[in-house]
């Protein structure tokens, strides 16, 4: 049982559903928002620009979840708990994307920011608590079946500290 890789699986996870929730509403910004400004579909160019801000919206989640202490106790997780915190974390954090990177957006309405800042809270909370729920949930199955163990001091000699041993 390493703690160590257990915390980097839930890094690269965490990376991977950012990755992939911002790829997602890169794409919906340019198919829906572009559309109402141009009048046309929004051609979805990979740039220099979009893999700049896919790495660093991504790097920006791992930071987020270090700050909120997420990756701490990676043996000691709830899945009902996870819910909770995911919401939280991903409501703070969409916040503040929004404030940053998608504030000054061209828009044709209020609207769209309504839109945006929904679409991009939907994406990110769904493919991120998703893969923290099987994730967690293969985790806990591991600890129930004692694939994983924790080292344990019994103090004493009773029956009852040898009954607990065994």
């Amino acid at each position: 049982m390493n703690k160590q890789l257990q915390q980097f699986k839930y890094i690269c996870l965490d990376l991977l559903s950012a990755s992939l929730a911002w790829l997602f509403f890169f794409c919906y910004r340019k198919q829906f928002v572009e559309l109402e400004i141009h009048g046309i579909e929004g051609l979805i160019l990979f740039d220099q620009k979009f893999w700049l801000g896919i790495s660093s919206i991504s790097i920006f989640w791992v930071l987020l979840y270090f700050v909120f202490g997420y990756y701490r106790n990676v043996y000691r997780k709830s899945r009902l708990i996870e819910l909770g915190q995911t919401l939280l974390h991903t409501f703070f954090g969409v916040l503040v994307i929004f404030f940053v990177a998608i504030l000054d957006d061209l828009i044709p309405s209020y609207k769209n920011y309504y839109s945006s800042i929904g679409m991009l809270f939907g994406i990110h909370f769904s493919l991120t608590y998703l893969f923290r729920f099987i994730f967690t949930s293969l985790t806990v199955y591991k600890i129930h079946n004692r694939v994983f163990g924790f080292n344990t001091l019994i103090v004493g000699g009773a029956e009852s500290a040898v009954e607990m041993y065994n």
